[in-house]
């Protein structure tokens, strides 16, 4: 049955804790969504968001026009890039780590949301197996559609009512036995013909509705889409455990 998922009252309290993983294609647009959003809360009298940003990849040629960067940026860390635009421009204290995540490098217990904007299932196993608690976004798209789901992080509790995540109901995402696909493109060109212009955006600005609807309504009535650019549909994921099961996930049975 479908129902609301109430947001963590300490997400509308207190200052948020976010670590972004991946300053990518996803991961620029979904820094700078983040950096509006946190003004815009700011604004309606909440404490605001204090963000990590995770990479160690460098801006390459290909980057520019198709991710957040410009021609000046390139052979610049990506997550410098982002961060110093961002607080040079919000007066923000965000954080940039160019290095790779490794489940040791940020503090995870004190991470209330991890947002996944990666691209290979050996860095989501890596994400879905350290973080212990909080929230935990993962977008993920290939040349023309995508997802972003937001569910929690419980290990140990055995919460019948957690909000699934994205590993708990595509487990394939993060199956290190199969296959990546992660070739590097040499030019914007190559890109292109890999991947829609516009996907990442698309996927970060339903990530972003998603993120305003916890912090304004605190709530969710869905909690991930499907995007499809060739089809022009975009299909919610409701918060109901019917729709859960018929995508084979369970919820744990209620103790006794």
């Amino acid at each position: 049955m479908q129902r609301d998922h109430m947001v963590r009252s300490e997400f509308l309290s207190r200052k948020v804790q976010i670590v972004v993983v991946g300053a990518g294609g996803n991961g620029s647009a979904m820094l700078a969504a983040l950096a509006t959003l946190n003004y815009a809360i700011g604004e309606l009298g909440h404490p605001g968001l204090e963000v990590t940003a995770i990479d160690g990849d460098t801006v390459s040629p290909s980057n520019v026009g198709r991710q957040g960067f410009y021609p000046c940026d390139v052979g610049h860390f990506k997550t410098d890039v982002m961060i110093q635009r961002i607080n040079m421009g919000f007066g923000t204290q965000w954080r940039s780590m160019p290095v790779m995540f490794d489940g040791y490098n940020v503090d995870i217990f004190k991470t209330d949301m991890v947002i996944s904007c990666v691209d290979s299932r050996r860095a989501r196993n890596l994400i879905a197996k350290s973080f212990k608690q909080g929230y935990y976004m993962d977008l993920g798209n290939n040349a023309a559609s995508g997802q972003v789901v937001v569910g929690e992080f419980c290990k140990g509790h055995g919460r019948q009512d957690r909000l699934p995540h994205a590993v708990d109901l595509f487990p394939e995402i993060a199956d290190t036995t199969l296959p990546e696909d992660d070739q590097p493109s040499c030019s914007m060109a190559e890109a292109l013909e890999r991947q829609n212009l516009f996907i990442n955006r698309m996927i970060v600005g339903w990530a972003s509705e998603l993120l305003w609807q916890m912090f304004r309504n605190g709530k969710l009535s869905f909690h991930g889409n499907f995007v499809n650019l060739v089809s022009g549909r975009v299909a919610p994921i409701p918060v109901d455990d019917e729709v859960w099961t018929r995508m084979g996930y369970s919820p744990l049975p209620k103790a006794a």
